[in-house]
C-alpha cells in the first residue's frame, strides 16, 4: 500500500526520491475497525493520515445529534486540521465508517520535513489550499444552493460515497433530514448499498 502513498506525495509535491526514502520508513501504519474513533473530540490532533483503504468522517456532537462535516475516502488526507495546525484540542471527532488502513505522519515529523526540503513546504501548501477551498465551497453551498443542488455536488465530488456510507451520515453532511435525502435519491434514481 505504500506505493499509493508514494504516488500521492510525488504527484502533489514532486517529492525527490531521496526525500521519499527519508519519509517512507517514518510513516506509521494504523488499522481502524468500523466505527472506531481515530480522534476523539477534545483531544489534540498530533497526526495526519493518508487513507489507503476505507472511509472516515469528521463530526461534531451536540446534545441532540451528530453533525458530519467531512468525509475522507481512500486516496485522501484525513485529519482534524485546525487542531493539527494549532496543536489545540479538537472540537471535531474523526471516526472510521468502514475498516481503514492509514499511513500516518506526526506533527513533529512534518516540522522536520519542512526544514529538510522545499518539496514538503509545497506539499503542505497544497494541502492547506485544498482544505481552504473545500471549506469555502461548502460554506457557499450552504448559503446559496438548495438541498438538491448540494446533493448533486456531493455525488459529483464523492461518486462512490453512497455505496460506502450510511444514508443518515450523508443527510447530516448535507444539512437535511434522512427522509429528505430519501426523496432526493428517489428523484435521481440513486442506489445505495447501505441504509
Amino acid at each position: 500500500m505504500k506505493e499509493l502513498v508514494e504516488h500521492y506525495f510525488r504527484t502533489t509535491a514532486a517529492v525527490p526520491a531521496a526525500e521519499w526514502d527519508f519519509l517512507a520508513p517514518r510513516l506509521r501504519t494504523q488499522t481502524l475497525a468500523k466505527q472506531e474513533l481515530w480522534l476523539p473530540a477534545g483531544q489534540v490532533s498530533r497526526q495526519l493520515a493518508f487513507v489507503e483503504t476505507g472511509v472516515l468522517r469528521s463530526f461534531l456532537s451536540t446534545d441532540e445529534r451528530e453533525i458530519t462535516n467531512d468525509f475522507f475516502l481512500a486516496g485522501s488526507v484525513a485529519g482534524a486540521f485546525t487542531s493539527f495546525l494549532t496543536q489545540g484540542p479538537s472540537a471535531w471527532a474523526v471516526q472510521a465508517l468502514a475498516p481503514c488502513q492509514l499511513a500516518t505522519i506526526s506533527h513533529e515529523l512534518l516540522q522536520t520535513l519542512y526544514n529538510r526540503h522545499s518539496c514538503w513546504l509545497h506539499w503542505g501548501r497544497h494541502l492547506v489550499e485544498a482544505q481552504f477551498l473545500h471549506k469555502c465551497r461548502r460554506e457557499t453551498a450552504f448559503l446559496r444552493a438548495s438541498a438538491a443542488e448540494r446533493y448533486q455536488t456531493l455525488r459529483q465530488q464523492y461518486p462512490t460515497l453512497e455505496q460506502q456510507v450510511a444514508q443518515y451520515h450523508i443527510a447530516s453532511y448535507l444539512g437535511i433530514k434522512p427522509e429528505t435525502l430519501s426523496r432526493l435519491r428517489a428523484a435521481t434514481g440513486a442506489v445505495s448499498l447501505l441504509s
